[in-house]
């Protein structure tokens, strides 16, 4: 759609941990303790996610040493992945250089051993996530967002993004279902209310569609992107564009 890309149509009340999809008024800070750090910056204000914990009650039947050894390898682990992913995680598009695709292929591959270690923590999946839709695994980044959804329903970010690929891959029931569930828990949101309507959109539900964007926009009237949303579902509805089954950003 004119002037819209999902990625840039997240709201700026809710920040997430860096990757391919961060909104463009954030810059990913750093590391704070158990939290990835984020600052909005047109405001200054800062945003925090926590970070994968190290594992779980599972662990409470290990031996010491042998709990202490699962520990220190799912740390060095992780420290592992921030260092391969942290250069990358500012840029609002996949990488292309041969460099960086082999660092997230590898920050991919030790996710994969950390879910191994402790498959119970959703920004672990989160992160998986991420990784894989910077290596244009739309399925995979599907599948690990999916995850850490069921983990955590209630952190709008992982639904977000996983919302986002729904849209990409035509999941237009999953998309309305995810999108519904991220509006209710932040009800004033623009840009979730936005995306909700692409997801009716792709589900057929044009008059459906056409009521939430101009909601958001009610909110938001001078935000461009939703504007062209607007404009675009507008032009659905006269019949003057098809329905689109997949919207990508």
């Amino acid at each position: 759609p004119e002037g819209w890309t999902f990625e840039h149509s997240l709201s700026r009340e809710h920040s997430f941990i860096p990757g391919t999809a961060l909104p463009k008024d954030m810059a990913f800070t750093g590391v704070e303790g158990d939290t990835f750090a984020l600052v909005d910056k047109n405001t200054g204000e800062k945003s925090y996610i926590s970070r994968p914990s190290a594992l779980d009650h599972a662990e409470r039947e290990l031996d010491p040493p042998d709990l202490e050894r699962k520990r220190a390898k799912h740390d060095a682990l992780w420290e592992e992945v921030k260092t391969l992913i942290m250069p990358y995680c500012g840029s609002p598009l996949p990488p292309t250089d041969p460099k960086a695709i082999a660092d997230i292929s590898r920050a991919s591959e030790l996710l994969d051993q950390l879910i191994a270690l402790h498959n119970g923590n959703w920004a672990t999946w989160w992160a998986l996530g991420v990784a894989r839709r910077a290596l244009a695994d739309r399925h995979g980044a599907y599948a690990a967002f999916a995850r850490a959804y069921g983990l955590q329903p209630n952190e709008i970010e992982v639904g977000r993004n996983l919302a986002g690929e729904c849209l990409a891959l035509g999941y237009a029931q999953d998309a309305v279902d995810v999108t519904a569930a991220m509006v209710r828990l932040a009800p004033s949101d623009s840009g979730l209310i936005a995306n909700h309507a692409l997801a009716l959109l792709i589900a057929a539900d044009v008059e459906g569609a056409l009521l939430e964007i101009r909601r958001s926009l009610e909110l938001n009237p001078s935000d461009p992107i939703t504007q062209g949303a607007c404009r675009y579902i507008e032009r659905v509805h006269a019949g003057q564009e098809s329905i689109p089954k997949t919207l990508i950003g």
